[in-house]
């Protein structure tokens, strides 16, 4: 019988379950601290959990002694990126042996002054026990309602591997969950981060012209394209799910969003934040702040050329230093 750990207890741990399940395969999910309410409130009312699946057993980072008693077949790595060191720590402790590892968790790191992707940064954590074919990246618009709810999902599992990306792929392919496969672990990683940028400047401008937004949209794209090949991807992950397909999804909709109708009002980011979204991430604003004040010295070092990047100058400078985002794109654009 194939076992699955899911580490994080968040929305999407919990939707990607559903998927597990449905291959009949028994789930573990390991909640951290930050997951513990959740995780209470599953002891105290089993109401909640009705209509999840049978096979998912829920614990609490203090049972990992019992957790590392199993032998799993894939590790789902699916913490938010505020948890990415928290999720290395677990999975030095869990792995004894070297297993398979999907990342549901999208983006970039700062590390030594340089932008890395996710998958790398976690690599190089566990170079010691696991292989770089071991990790497995998932991108695409995946939404958790909408898996959870048995919609048809697509995304893209990406691995250095095109062979491991494949195996891991047909594990969890449903009729409804459906993954393709690419070897640009780079290109779709980087689309995957930078949409959520875009999508807080496509949703300051959706509802004036959407003939202007579709300009925006479309050079949205073409940025995406210029970073990833940048960066060491390739140009085409910017017109598959990871970057088109995901950017779509999150500027009709999402927190970024919504974020960005605000920020086109309000110039300074933390008096939003604070008014609307005290206790909610939202990606494209915590990338910006990470990785914001590099994209402008890689800007002034010319390793970035500016007239390939002016929409996600706009963002990133409005928000930086608190510029009023419209009047920063008409200038550009």
């Amino acid at each position: 019988m194939i076992k699955i750990l899911i580490i994080g207890a968040g929305a999407v741990s919990r939707a990607f379950s559903v998927v597990t399940s449905e291959k009949n395969y028994i789930t573990h999910i390991l909640g951290t601290e930050f997951d513990r309410n959740f995780l209470l409130s599953i002891k105290k009312s089993k109401k909640k959990l009705v209509n999840f699946p049978k096979k998912v057993s829920f614990y609490d980072i203090n049972e990992i002694e019992t957790v590392k008693r199993n032998k799993y077949s894939v590790i789902i790595f699916a913490l938010n990126s505020n948890g990415i060191d928290l999720g290395i720590e677990i999975l030095k402790k869990i792995l004894v042996r070297p297993i398979p590892i999907l990342l549901l968790t999208k983006g970039l790191i700062l590390q030594n002054n340089k932008l890395e992707i996710i998958p790398e940064y976690i690599y190089k954590k566990l170079r010691k026990i696991i292989s770089r074919s071991y990790i497995t990246s998932m991108s695409g618009p995946a939404l958790a309602n909408e898996i959870s709810t048995k919609k048809k999902t697509f995304v893209i599992f990406s691995n250095v591997n095109n062979l491991r990306s494949k195996k891991i792929s047909k594990l969890f392919e449903t009729s409804f969950f459906i993954p393709s496969t690419s070897k640009d672990i780079i290109g779709t990683q980087i689309c995957s981060a930078f949409k959520n940028i875009y999508s807080i400047l496509l949703g300051s401008n959706i509802l004036d012209s959407f003939n202007y937004s579709s300009f925006i949209f479309n050079q949205s794209v073409n940025e995406l394209a210029y970073l990833s090949k940048k960066f060491g991807g390739k140009e085409i992950s910017a017109y598959n799910l990871s970057g088109i397909g995901d950017l779509f999804t999150s500027a009709f909709g999402g927190r970024n969003s919504n974020f960005g109708t605000h920020l086109r009002k309000i110039n300074n980011y933390k008096v939003i934040k604070n008014k609307y979204f005290k206790n909610t991430t939202i990606e494209g604003l915590d990338l910006v702040l990470k990785i914001g004040s590099t994209i402008n010295k890689q800007v002034r070092t010319k390793k970035l050329d500016k007239n390939k990047i002016p929409l996600l100058l706009v963002v990133v400078n409005s928000i930086l230093k608190k510029r009023n985002l419209i009047t920063n794109l008409n200038k550009v654009v």
